[in-house]
């Protein structure tokens, strides 16, 4: 009896061994043809990417390695890059964080800093499909602009004012506003004048009296880094004014300091006007 249950055993050992290298053949086999079809992908200029929704679907940390390795968005048309956003958001089979991931992609696209102008077709999608995903487009390309908002072309910096004032949901919104200030702690350098219009959009979209502010209390970190390198930045001193009117009240009497020592070294003619707004605001916080 025994020896019979060990040749049963030995039989089911080859069995499962045998199907775990068909598994491991087929996945290699799935690696090399994803990456031969990338590379073939990258060189086109009017690439189909809805043929890259197998790819789209594999594990996280794989399709990282491919997209990181093989994939380029350089070459490819507007029409084509729109389509690349489409095929990573508009398919339910490709999970959000390999959405987030493809995102990024599109975002490192040499068509947001190049000085041409970003195709209709590319602002119209990214448009519309804010209206079903706007935390992924948030989280996933508006942030990942931001990282290089310095190069970036003004043709990408009016797409995402456009998409800030859009129909965005205020979590998204949210998400963008915290990111920044976060963005801006590690990286100072993203603090420039194209950074300032962007925020002022924020401002402008955040309802007035959203729950949550400690993105506005972190945004005044963002003001003092500023402020020492944008003195003469009228965008700059559009956004402080803005930024108090509309949330000042919100802010306590050291956060209101803050801004004022900030606005104090700016050489610019709304300088009275952003110090006279930080005193309205410190009576109204007193009383």
């Amino acid at each position: 009896m025994r020896a019979k249950w060990r040749k049963k055993r030995v039989r089911r050992l080859k069995r499962k061994r045998r199907k775990m290298r068909a598994r491991n053949n087929d996945a290699v086999d799935d690696l090399e043809w994803a990456t031969k079809q990338l590379h073939k992908l990258s060189d086109l200029d009017s690439p189909d990417f809805a043929s890259a929704s197998r790819i789209w679907q594999l594990p996280n940390a794989e399709l990282s390695r491919l997209c990181q390795a093989h994939l380029s968005l350089n070459n490819c048309n507007g029409a084509a890059l729109a389509g690349f956003i489409d095929s990573a958001v508009g398919n339910p089979e490709v999970s959000l964080e390999n959405q987030h991931l493809l995102l990024r992609c599109a975002a490192s696209s040499t068509w947001f800093t190049k000085e041409d102008a970003i195709p209709a077709i590319v602002q119209s999608k990214v448009l519309a499909i804010l209206r079903t995903h706007s935390q992924v487009i948030a989280s996933g390309l508006l942030l990942s602009l931001l990282e290089h908002s310095q190069s970036l072309s003004p043709s990408a910096v009016t797409m995402v004012v456009k998409a800030i004032k859009a129909d965005m949901l205020s979590t998204a919104l949210e998400a963008v506003c915290s990111g920044l200030a976060s963005l801006a702690a590690k990286t100072p350098t993203v603090v420039c004048s194209s950074l300032f219009q962007i925020m002022e959009a924020l401002v402008g979209a955040m309802p007035a009296d959203w729950a949550h502010i400690e993105w506005i209390k972190a945004w005044v970190d963002v003001l003092e880094i500023a402020a020492q390198t944008n003195g003469d930045s009228k965008k700059l001193g559009a956004l402080m004014l803005h930024l108090l009117n509309k949330f000042g009240s919100r802010l306590d009497s050291t956060e209101l300091d803050r801004i004022a020592a900030a606005a104090s070294v700016l050489s610019i003619s709304l300088k009275k006007a952003i110090l006279a707004a930080v005193l309205r605001k410190k009576g109204k916080t007193a009383s």
